[in-house]
């Protein structure tokens, strides 16, 4: 924890209690009805919650055995210490001693560790020594109630004094025993009013020395009291007198300089003795006057009178000789009259204000003196420093320094609102008070200003630089000015309506304005603006010149803005300067949510729609919005959370607590470095979410449990609030107090890069933030498998020459320089051309002596790549590297016989053969974008004798598996070739198992071939097979007759119910219904590319085959795709294979909540019970199904299509889905780190007019007779404007040369100059988080 508010201290006498307990400090004190007990000024061993009292107003610790006895008006609750040995001290409650006929309590004081004293109209002495009942020894009635009754060390004496008494009453024991305790009473006369009185505490239990009472009057006088006469006929005499006034003379008779008020406390000679001792222990060589006063002052073993002013100045006395067992008489002394004693006393002008100061030696050395001045105004304060600074007679600017305070509430804390730099925060009780906190550079926490309100505070927000306050109330809104220490109500102005729900503060443009707005957001759906003219603005002399401070201008009702069904309306917090951002939000009970803000640049405030996103997930009244832009749900089950990116419309993080409670709250922070983190609140617990970029792979979340703080060790309460503060903590508000925790991290290999070259040697939890969450090296695996997916080679060539330049001299653990220009330029420019020759790369720009090999360079870099610093490239993406090389090779190999989406493909593929699983037999399942890739390729065929080659090198079979994995059934589109790999399928299915062949393996594929005298064959040869008899007599008929097609019908229902549903399928082809064996493969299998492939080699009826592939490539992929973060691809997959170009771009570009939202309520509808209660986002929603860079690439191509074919129109796409598509894409980019790719595509984006798709459409078409078959417009690289230079060249030679032929015979219109204007910067820029 780095600071501490535990509550507000009592403004009581014996609020404060403190004892060295067998070496340990302990320091307690009552707040409300809580005992907090500390071990130090930091760490909160327990906080006692009494829930059967009223306010407690007092606390005592015995200083023996630890027990800790607290009282209210009515009842003495005594506790016991345990488990101190084990290491988990805690306190029990014992006993619960209640006064006869509810006589009020004043005072209690321990005698021994079984006695204890309890003052108010009565005094009454307790006997603990019975385990079970205590029992009152003896009691005796007082004409005034005491206000002070405290036993002397050693139990014989008891002195005792009324609230405005002038007589101290000494009552001396003279029985010990518990049947007849006696005590007969002496008085001491004092002059005025007695304020204080305190025994000497002796140095050990086992001391015996005469007891010695120090009383203090309204004169400013201290008195010192002992046994010195034993002819007296008082028990107690007066030995010394020290005049507090006369003490601290003025030393200048200037304003300010003089003060009458005094504060006096006491320091033991105990503790005087030990700091003179541990100072000598640790002292050196060398004259030090400081210390020779001290030891001078500690070998006369005085006790020390400490008189303070409140204005830095002090007088300290020693008394020597005091009660000790040589009878010499006392005396006294001066010991020094120094400055510099700055210490938070009350002003002798604040008469309600008072102050009690404890004072106690500590075992540091530099901190030997702890002081704790309790001030009856609401805090306590902490002081330490060192005995020799503290008496030291030399001028110093500051003897002791303030390390803490600790102050509070009275009551539960109910809520907190933080302010915009989350460096103040508010707290709000539900006793109407309120306190403003504000963080110190020590990341303290201290109390600036305090207001009273009239009613209870709903919710309040924090203006002008946090010093004035809005507070919501449940029938008005008041305005406060927090400059001063007590708040100042500068307006209050009553709401329309009833029941309000919170505050929201719209954006403004002009942080130095006077005038600020506020919506108040009611339950109903209805809002109220108000203007707020701030204070101290204006020349005038009203305080907000000729303004009303507080004013409603507009009122409207939610139903204005949307017609969606909704069921509340929640505010978003966030800074107000922050831009044009969501504001506000709704939700409805299935999900929706729609983000609505107001633009800066609208003087009228008025709201309009931002965003919206469908999650279909029912959720709880639990939900926060970040900016409008990040969204966190409860779920309905109150246990699962779930973040979502609203611009993305898409899921990031599912997480259920199953071992915790419900979740409370959720609270966002963003830090000044734009990293975001969520706090998830339950009752006992804190679960801290951090933020990192996304990651290719899928096993790495975004989003990392940073922390779970548990509260129920340092309080009981349930947790009310909970608020962030800058850098990293969280202040929790837990009953009455608050208290704040760093955050922490749990260390992982999230794969931490980052630009800091010291990252690697800080830990702190800020760093390793800003690790997960930085810019990614260029030569980052993910980055050159993304250029590498593209066909960017020259780039991924030249970052992997630089690469292997640095390495070649790299030494273990240095950093590689980032700011080389060959890694970055060429993106941002034509990279110049690379050629593969023999085996290596050459530039057409260099000579043959700079040549770059590829295979030399990957022997180099998987030998040296542990070298790199682990900030910069983790060890676990050393392997990912080492296999980009090998790719990369295998790609420069084949990028002359394959076209770009082949090569894309290949990517993949051979990506798949280079992570073998041992838990997977099969090769890793390849992605639908290579699959849709590989569909509209023009060199299947030499694709196919690549994965060919491959397989067979690594002596894999073309089984099912592999097939499916590689998905050639969806890609192929020859017919015959497809046939050929279906029967491959087969044979090796059948050969799958070499010493138990069994038919059965295989029936499905032949017969989807209609090649059943192959199965036939394959039967007879088969031994072993219990049903081959009655196989072969069945396939020996002929199945174009009805009645032997009904009799396989019959077969495979029979099958279905024996469960063996493959077996099943095939008997429906042998019967010819095709749509029963696809339903079998869909529904029972699961395997929608099984019942494509078999609808594709089906040799029945034609018009059958379409329907069933309709269905299959519409109903039944969309309903796969709802399963499955490729749903994108999945359904553009399924409208290339139809040839819908239009439905396959929008497919793409559009929401996926919107496309697949038939399918998603189908879903819902169609859940189990057990789904329902689970309630979990949809696959399809996930933030994978938004990955860029494939998605560009083949929007590119579609786009082409449309152009050429003439199609390009308003209808398809309009600008600003467009433009929404680049931005997203954008957004994902500089979310996963790669801002590169973000700047390089924002930068070399191109918008196509829909005004000139005619004379697009006729400039394409001289261009397309001319382009190789590899290079057609549907086949493009990943990025038009990444095309190899020699490529380029040629379609500019082409086309130049047809339209210079063509010159002669029609002379073309030149097209027009586009003029398209793209959006406005401002939208850029946010998306990259300026």
């Amino acid at each position: 924890m780095r600071s501490i508010l535990p509550g507000r201290p009592q403004p009581s006498r014996q609020a404060l209690s403190t004892v060295n307990w067998d070496g340990l400090r302990v320091v307690a004190y009552v707040s409300g009805h809580t005992v907090i007990v500390f071990n130090g000024r930091r760490e909160i061993l327990q906080s006692i919650v009494v829930d059967d009292a009223d306010d407690l107003f007092a606390v005592t610790i015995e200083e023996e055995t630890g027990q800790i006895a607290t009282c209210d008006n009515n009842a003495v609750y005594v506790y016991q210490p345990l488990g101190r040995d084990y290491g988990d001290l805690r306190w029990n409650r014992v006993y619960t001693l209640t006064t006869e006929d509810e006589a009020t309590i004043a005072y209690i004081s321990w005698g021994s560790a079984n006695d204890l004293l309890v003052g108010g109209q009565r005094l009454t002495l307790w006997s603990l020594a019975a385990e079970e009942n205590p029992q009152a020894i003896w009691s005796s009635d007082l004409s005034t109630p005491v206000s002070v009754a405290c036993f002397s060390p050693d139990a014989g004496l008891i002195a005792s004094c009324g609230i405005h008494d002038r007589i101290v009453k000494i009552w001396r024991r003279l029985s010990y025993e518990q049947d007849s305790t006696r005590f007969d009473v002496s008085y001491l006369p004092h002059p005025s009013t007695v304020t204080s009185l305190s025994w000497r505490r002796s140095w050990h239990q086992e001391q015996n020395l005469e007891n010695l009472l120090y009383t203090t009057c309204s004169d400013n006088q201290i008195r010192v009291w002992a046994h010195s006469d034993h002819h007296a006929y008082t028990t107690l005499q007066k030995i010394a007198i020290i005049d507090a006034n006369m003490s601290i003379q003025p030393r200048r008779l200037s304003m300010g300089s003089v003060s009458k008020s005094r504060t006096s406390f006491i320091i033991a000679s105990r503790d005087l003795a030990r700091a003179a001792e541990r100072a000598l222990q640790t002292y050196r060589q060398g004259t030090d006057h400081a210390l020779e006063h001290l030891v001078e002052i500690a070998n006369r073993a005085p006790e020390v009178c400490v008189i303070l002013d409140g204005l830095g100045h002090m007088s300290s006395w020693g008394i020597e000789n005091a009660g000790l067992k040589n009878k010499l008489p006392a005396e006294k002394f001066n010991l020094a009259l120094v400055d510099g004693v700055d210490f938070a006393l009350p002003s002798e002008n604040d008469i309600d204000d008072y102050a009690q100061i404890h004072a106690f030696a500590n075992n540091d050395i530099s901190a030997s003196l702890c002081i704790l001045v309790h001030s009856f105004s609401g805090q306590i304060d902490w002081y330490q420093g060192s005995f020799v600074d503290f008496f030291d007679t030399a001028a110093k600017p500051q003897r002791t320094r303030h390390v803490a305070c600790w102050s509070g509430h009275d009551s539960a804390v109910d809520r907190m609102v933080s302010a915009s730099d989350s460096r103040s925060f508010l707290s709000l009780t539900d006793e109407e008070q309120v306190i403003l906190w504000t963080q110190t550079k020590t990341d303290a926490l201290v109390r600036s200003s305090e207001a009273q309100a009239e009613s209870a505070v709903l919710d309040a927000v924090l203006l002008n630089r946090h010093d004035i306050a809005v507070l919501l109330h449940s029938h008005a809104v008041s305005l406060w000015d927090l400059r001063s220490m007590k708040a100042l109500l500068l307006s209050r102005q009553a709401l329309d309506q009833a029941n309000p729900k919170c505050l929201q503060q719209l954006p403004s443009g002009f942080p130095d304005s006077p005038k600020r707005h506020i919506l108040v957001l009611f339950e109903n759906g209805h809002v109220e603006r108000y203007d707020i003219y701030l204070p101290g603005t204006s020349t005038s002399a009203e305080p907000n010149g000729y303004h009303k401070p507080l004013a409603c201008t507009r009122q409207f009702h939610f139903a204005e803005l949307q017609k969606d069904d909704w069921v509340e309306l929640c505010a978003v917090p966030k800074t107000p300067f922050i831009g044009d951002l969501g504001c506000m939000f709704s939700r409805s009970e299935s999900g929706l949510v729609q983000v609505f803000g107001t633009s800066v640049k609208d003087e009228n405030g008025s709201l309009s729609l931002k965003s919206r996103l469908a999650t279909r997930v029912r959720v709880s009244n639990i939900v926060s919005c970040l900016y409008g832009r990040l969204l966190a749900l409860t779920h309905a089950d109150c246990r699962t959370m779930s973040i979502w990116d609203v611009d993305q419309g898409s899921c990031e993080f599912v997480h259920t607590f199953s071992d915790l409670d419900s979740i409370q709250e959720l609270y966002w922070h963003t830090m000044h470095d734009g990293f975001v983190m969520l706090a998830v609140q339950f009752a006992y617990n804190i679960v801290v979410v951090g933020q990192r970029r996304y990651a290719m792979d899928t096993d790495v979340l975004p989003w990392k449990l940073q922390q779970i703080i548990p509260t129920r060790r340092h309080s009981s309460h349930v947790i009310g609030s909970l608020c962030w503060l800058e850098p990293c903590q969280i202040a929790v508000g837990l009953g009455n107090q608050i208290l704040t925790f760093d955050v922490e991290d749990s260390r992982d290999d999230a794969g931490a890069s980052g630009p800091d070259k010291q990252s690697n040697h800080d830990t702190s939890t800020l760093m390793q933030l800003r690790l997960r969450n930085s810019t990614l090296p260029a030569f980052n695996p993910e980055i050159l498998g993304k250029l590498l997916q593209v066909g960017h080679y020259p780039s991924a060539l030249a970052i992997l020459e630089s690469l292997y330049n640095e390495l070649r001299f790299l030494t273990q653990g240095e950093a590689i320089s980032l700011d080389d220009e060959s890694y970055f330029g060429g993106l941002m420019r034509k990279p110049q051309q690379k050629v593969l020759t023999n085996g290596h790369v050459q530039s057409s720009e260099q000579d043959s002596e700079t040549q770059f090999e590829l295979e030399d360079a990957q022997s180099l870099i998987g030998k040296n790549v542990s070298n790199i610093a682990s900030w910069q490239l983790p060890v676990s993406q050393h392997k990912d590297l080492q296999g980009l090389l090998g790719v990369t090779v295998e790609l420069m190999k084949e990028q002359m016989s394959l076209d770009p989406a082949s090569l894309t493909y290949v990517y993949h593929f051979l990506r798949a053969l280079g992570k073998p699983d041992p838990s997977k037999p099969h090769i890793e399942p390849l992605p639908y974008a290579a699959i849709v890739h590989a569909s509209l390729s023009n060199t299947q065929e030499a694709l196919l004798h690549f994965i060919d080659s491959h397989l067979e090198e690594r002596n894999t079979k073309f089984t099912w598996a592999t097939a499916k994995s590689l998905g050639v059934f969806l890609w192929i589109s020859d017919l015959e070739i497809l046939k050929t790999y279906f029967e491959s399928v087969a044979r090796a299915e059948y050969n799958r198992n070499s010493d138990d062949r069994n038919p059965v393996d295989c029936s499905l594929y032949y017969l989807a071939l209609d090649k059943k005298a192959i199965l036939q064959s394959l039967w007879r040869r088969t031994v072993g097979v219990r049903e081959r008899e009655n196989t072969l007599k069945l396939l020996a008929h002929d199945f174009r007759e009805q009645r032997w097609k009904s009799t396989a019908l019959k077969n495979a229902y029979a099958l279905l119910s024996r469960r063996r549903f493959e077996y099943a399928a095939a008997f429906f082809l042998l019967g010819g219904a095709l749509g029963d064996a696809v339903n079998v493969c869909v529904n029972q299998l699961h395997d929608v590319q099984l019942a494509i492939a078999i609808t594709r080699v089906w040799q029945g009826d034609s018009a059958v085959q379409e329907k069933v592939m309709s269905g299959l490539s519409g109903q039944s992929v969309l309903d796969l795709a709802v399963d499955t973060h490729e749903a994108r691809w999945l359904a553009t997959w399924a409208c290339t294979y139809r040839q819908d170009w239009v439905q396959a771009l929008q497919y793409i570009v559009k929401p996926i909540d919107v496309l697949l939202a038939t399918q998603f309520e189908n879903r819902r509808a169609s859940e189990s019970d057990e789904q329902k209660k689970l309630n979990m986002p949809f696959e399809a929603m996930s933030y994978h199904a938004n990955e860029p860079t494939l998605l560009i690439n083949m929007y590119k191509q579609l786009r082409t299509k449309l152009v050429t074919a003439g199609q390009w129109t308003e209808e398809v796409i309009t600008p600003k889905q467009e433009w929404n598509f680049v931005m997203r894409c954008v957004s994902w980019y500089t979310r996963a780190g790669m801002d590169l790719l973000a700047l390089q595509l924002v930068a070399t984006w191109e918008f196509v007019e829909w005004q000139d798709v005619k004379v697009q459409e006729e400039s394409a078409s001289v261009v397309e007779q001319h382009v190789p078959s590899s290079m057609e417009a549907g086949q493009k690289s990943a990025l038009d404007d990444w095309l190899m230079p020699d490529e380029a060249a040629i379609m500019k030679d082409v086309t130049t040369a047809e339209k210079d032929k063509d010159k002669d015979e029609k002379p073309k219109a030149k097209p027009p100059p586009t003029q398209f204007t793209e959006p406005s910067a401002d939208s850029l820029l946010d998306s990259f988080g300026f």
